[in-house]
């Protein structure tokens, strides 16, 4: 999909949220919206809830993004699930569904930021949308018409067979289609 397309779909999206695109903060910014979105199952999050008042995931992700910028050890762009997975050995007792959702989202947001390259200068930052996946909540399950957990109590297992499903469905309806991420752009 090419950037010029894929504008049409995120232009709306970016009009309306709260990213400060020309802020000299994009990670910073990209992560509490991501926080603010996990906080939506806050009621059903409380180990998430407790930790992000003291020694707070969010402050740990933006820190291991500034300093991996978005580079796994192997040199390559560094995937949805691995940025999870180091939060998950991090903070055990954190539901696994704020994880994803904070990871998620920040990539997501970051990749809408570094579309408007002019204003957000994330050019040292590897942003590969082909490794991130689609942020699980309850709308994006809704649309796979399949019964899953609820997001905020989906465990690594069940997240996995999701992502699974968002990508045949991807495949089946468009074949160009590249990343989970762009199921969260086009049929949200």
């Amino acid at each position: 999909m090419e950037k010029n397309e894929l504008n049409s779909y995120c232009y709306h999206f970016l009009l309306n949220s709260t990213l400060q695109p020309k802020s000299i903060y994009p990670v910073k910014n990209a992560i509490a919206r991501a926080h603010r979105d996990v906080l939506t199952g806050r009621y059903h999050l409380p180990n998430y809830c407790d930790f992000s008042k003291t020694d707070s995931p969010k402050e740990y992700l933006e820190e291991l993004i500034n300093k991996t910028k978005l580079i796994n050890q192997n040199n390559e762009p560094i995937s949805s699930i691995e940025l999870i997975d180091i939060l998950q050995k991090k903070y055990p007792s954190i539901e696994f569904g704020a994880l994803q959702k904070l990871v998620n989202m920040t990539l997501k947001y970051l990749y809408l930021l570094s579309l408007d390259t002019p204003s957000t200068d994330l050019s040292e930052y590897c942003i590969d949308i082909k490794k991130y996946d689609c942020p699980i909540d309850s709308k994006i399950l809704s649309l796979l018409e399949k019964s899953h957990t609820p997001w905020t109590r989906i465990q690594k297992e069940e997240y996995i067979i999701v992502q699974k499903e968002i990508k045949e469905y991807l495949e089946e309806k468009n074949k160009t289609i590249e990343s989970n991420l762009l199921f969260d752009l086009i049929y949200y």
